[in-house]
């Protein structure tokens, strides 16, 4: 696309008028949630797909699983383990 979506704009404007921790907490949330519906699509093309695209689905599946738990860390004020 040539610019971001109606989604990623409202979120854009809404955390354009944060800072600070008010404005990390919304930003891991909104991570959180984002990672949460692409693992599920991932794991459901991983556990039910066939082919190239199944086998890219499985091999990524752990860095998007890594990528939600330090989503979770941040949100929670924990440091993440790398």
């Amino acid at each position: 696309p040539a610019q971001p979506g109606r989604k990623e704009q409202a979120v854009y404007r809404h955390l354009s008028g944060m800072s600070g921790e008010r404005f990390d907490r919304a930003f891991a949330k909104d991570m959180i949630k984002d990672h949460e519906k692409d693992i599920a699509a991932i794991r459901k093309e991983a556990e039910t797909g066939s082919g190239p695209a199944a086998a890219y689905a499985k091999a990524s599946l752990p860095t998007l699983e890594k990528h939600l738990h330090m989503a979770e860390a941040l949100e929670s004020g924990r440091a993440a383990d790398r």
